[in-house]
């Protein structure tokens, strides 16, 4: 256990501070979410259901921006039935509103030459009425479009859209603050396809090797396999393991960090696996240790290298047999 390991943060834009209505509290609530290192499709679809059950809407689909194919493609979407949606620019309702910059809302399916029926045909969901605003980044530029669809009891009203527009905003401060952003705002000439979104927002980096990491990742969260993350300090080893976490099945329990480099030799035994009652003077109660905090989670070991020789026996011992003793 030579290598040593460390940490890295990511600063995320302070969100709240933004001046913008924030009906429901949208905003804070997607701020805490990235916050927590929620995959950005989970962040997507968090969004598109917020919106879509603020505004009494029956479906709803959040598109981004491919600009090198010039077109519209579904990412956060209540579509069964498909596994995606692509429109051209300016095709249907939601490329209107993407190449205008405008909102666009219809009362009625029925009679408006900007309904792109096709997509009906295919999933067999019948379309009375639309709603859709454009996504914009802090610059202005359209990165993607929120549409929804039936509204529930009749017609979606004037003020409505008024909420779209700005629940669209704040979609738009939320996406910019994600590493799906960049790939977003890049003016490519050439034909690409959006990356595939997963649990690494707050990973930057799209190059070959990256990206291989990233899939070496996902393999290994799958698997109940220990895994040893090395490398020079800075270079984002906690990002990892948390991005281990939250690809794993275990992502709904705790991911439990240890520094423990920053644990007195005397101390770390019964941080690590806790005691049980009269185990010494002072011990009044049982206590669950890190072990027993990250129960069916994730036990992140930071500075590993930094325990004494005679717990890194033990540590073993526990990796191996996949059991450990309280003090």
């Amino acid at each position: 256990m030579s290598e040593r390991t460390s940490t890295v943060g990511s600063t995320l834009p302070y969100l709240s501070a933004v001046a913008v209505d924030d009906p429901g509290g949208l905003l804070l609530e997607l701020a805490a979410l990235l916050r927590r290192e929620i995959a950005i499709d989970e962040l997507l679809q968090r969004i598109v259901e917020r919106m879509r059950t603020s505004l009494s809407a029956d479906r709803g689909t959040l598109y981004l921006v491919d600009r090198g194919r010039k077109e519209l493609v579904s990412k956060a979407a209540d579509l069964p039935e498909l596994s995606e949606i692509r429109l051209g620019w300016g095709q249907g309702v939601a490329g209107h509103a993407a190449r205008t910059g405008q909102v666009v809302n219809v009362p009625t399916s029925d009679d408006d030459q900007r309904f792109f029926a096709d997509v009906d045909r295919q999933t067999g969901y019948r379309t009375a009425s639309i709603l859709a605003a454009p996504i914009r980044n802090g610059e202005g530029a359209i990165i993607g479009v929120v549409q929804l669809l039936n509204k529930r009891g009749g017609h979606f009203p004037a003020e409505d859209s008024d909420r779209l527009a700005t629940l669209a905003i704040q979609a738009g401060l939320v996406i910019e603050a994600t590493t799906l952003y960049p790939d977003l705002a890049a003016d490519r000439r050439e034909p690409s396809v959006l990356p595939p979104l997963g649990q690494f927002h707050r990973i930057i980096g799209t190059s070959p090797p990256m990206r291989a990491v990233g899939q070496l990742v996902q393999r290994v969260a799958a698997t109940q396999a220990t895994v040893l993350l090395r490398g020079e300090s800075g270079t984002g080893k906690e990002l990892f393991a948390r991005a281990l976490h939250v690809n794993s099945p275990r992502s709904s329990s705790p991911f439990v960090k240890v520094d423990c480099a920053s644990l007195p030799d005397a101390l770390i035994e019964n941080e690590l696996f806790g005691h049980e009652r009269g185990a010494f003077t002072g011990a009044d109660a049982a206590y669950g240790g890190r072990f027993d905090q990250a129960r069916g989670g994730t036990l992140f070991l930071d500075e590993i290298a930094e325990m004494p020789v005679g717990v890194q026996a033990k540590l073993l011992r526990v990796l191996q047999d996949r059991e450990f003793d309280r003090v």
